[in-house]
C-alpha cells in the first residue's frame, strides 16, 4: 500500500520543497517558480472553507444596529468581516 503524500502545513515549507529556481533565467529573471500540478494538489488537500460575502444591514433599534447578511447576528459597529461568522463583508 502507498503511503499518503503528506504536504507542507505553511507557504514557505511549500515553496521550500517545491519551488524551481528559474537560474538559466529561460523563463523569468531567476525567480522562484512552483509547478501548478503541485499547487493544485496542494489546494486540494487544504482543510478550507470557501470564503462568506455579505453585507451590513441597518435594522436600526437602541443605539446603531446592523446585522449579516450571511448569519443575521447583530452588531453595533461594522467591520470588514463579521465578527459571528467571518463572512466578508464586499457584497453591495
Amino acid at each position: 500500500m502507498a503511503d499518503m503524500m503528506m504536504f507542507p502545513k505553511t507557504v514557505d515549507e511549500f515553496m521550500e520543497k517545491y519551488k524551481i529556481v528559474d537560474s538559466d533565467e529561460v523563463y523569468t529573471n531567476g525567480a522562484e517558480l512552483v509547478p501548478i500540478f503541485r499547487m493544485k494538489q496542494w489546494f486540494e488537500h487544504m482543510d478550507v472553507e470557501p470564503v462568506k460575502h455579505g453585507h451590513w444591514e441597518y435594522i436600526g433599534g437602541y443605539g446603531y444596529q446592523y446585522r449579516c447578511s450571511e448569519c443575521i447576528m447583530c452588531v453595533e459597529h461594522t467591520s470588514n468581516y463579521c465578527p459571528h461568522c467571518g463572512a466578508k463583508m464586499d457584497e453591495t
